[in-house]
């Protein structure tokens, strides 16, 4: 934990502490043709045993799976062609931050979030050697809690998000078959628990449960209201994370006006909260993380959900065989503005 003594020389650079809060200066903004000069395009084999083919950049900017502009980052699937089923899956894309942060706050500015059946959206943040420098899912859909004690698991599901904290470590947007609302995850190595609600200041304005009362942080009705800001902060003392939909009143103004120096004391009670605790020490469970964006198809969870989403019995052979259902399986991110202590 910090010291509130050893935090008066930081008045002299911006980062004062507010009870629950930091003020940060902004230090990376992402967008448009800087995007491809600060991301890589990871083609690796899908980690998540789905039918997603994740191509490098010169494929990706050759086939427009991945394109910008002044102000918009596109990434999207293939959805012009069949697939044959001997084949790795259909072309997709996942970036990666050349960049990893440890504590700061982040605000993704997104317009557009991959929809349909089928699909696994995700924006997150991670480190290497996973688990052991963690993974927090900004706002993802997971219909499974997974809760089993063989994989060392505490399943806490939100309104709007919700947060897993299991073998691993990470942030991340995410959902899967067109569902919404979205959730967020938190991932840790073995080890970290949260305390209830109400306990150990932890306050938020999500339930720790399955049910969800909001509609609007994923899928259509996300995308319909023209897509909303997503912020996260992480510090050794807690991770906060926030959702407003574009047409929300209650949006801050340093969140939608781009301000260079935010104060997240002024953000309202986050959806989620994670604190740390003597049942989980942050500074224990994550390290430097990066930031990735991937369109996942099929895989653990889009697969596991398929059928109960209403989209059929077989995933594989839907993504394979339907190209025309991944017109809609595109990001469109307006930018990511990252803030420093």
């Amino acid at each position: 934990m910090w010291q509130r003594s050893s935090l008066l020389l930081t008045l002299l650079f911006a980062s004062v502490y507010h009870s629950d809060a930091w003020i940060y200066t902004i230090s990376d903004t992402y967008v448009g043709q800087n995007f491809l000069e600060t991301f890589q395009h990871i083609a690796i084999p899908d980690p998540t045993h789905g039918r997603t083919n994740y191509v490098d950049q010169l494929t990706a900017q050759y086939e427009n799976l991945t394109f910008v502009d002044a102000d918009s980052l596109i990434l999207q699937t293939d959805f012009t062609n069949v697939v044959d089923p001997n084949s790795p899956g259909r072309n997709s894309v996942r970036i990666q931050s050349l960049k990893a942060y440890t504590t700061h706050a982040a605000i993704f500015d997104v317009r557009h979030i991959p929809e349909g059946c089928g699909t696994w959206p995700a924006i997150w943040e991670t480190g290497p050697n996973w688990p052991s420098t963690g993974e927090v899912d900004i706002g993802h859909i997971k219909q499974s809690t997974l809760s089993s004690p063989s994989k060392s698991l505490v399943s806490m599901i939100f309104s709007h998000f919700s947060l897993i904290i299991t073998t691993t470590t990470t942030y991340r947007l995410e959902g899967a078959n067109n569902q919404s609302p979205s959730q967020s995850t938190l991932h840790t190595s073995p080890g970290c628990s949260m305390p209830p609600l109400g306990q150990a200041d932890r306050t938020q304005s999500g339930r720790i449960t399955q049910d969800t009362s909001s509609t609007d942080s994923f899928g259509r009705e996300f995308n319909a209201n023209g897509g909303g800001w997503y912020a996260l902060e992480r510090t050794p003392d807690d991770i906060r994370i926030w959702f407003w939909s574009r047409p929300d009143p209650s949006t801050p103004t340093a969140i939608s006006s781009e301000a260079f120096t935010i104060d997240t004391s002024l953000w309202g009670t986050p959806i989620a909260h994670f604190p740390a605790s003597i049942s989980c020490d942050l500074n224990e469970h994550f390290g430097p993380n990066n930031i990735i964006i991937d369109i996942a198809l099929c895989g653990d969870l889009a697969s596991a959900t398929f059928t109960d989403a209403g989209c059929g019995t077989d995933c594989a052979t839907f993504v394979d065989q339907n190209p025309t259902a991944f017109i809609d399986a595109y990001f469109d991110i307006a930018s990511i503005r990252v803030f420093e202590p």
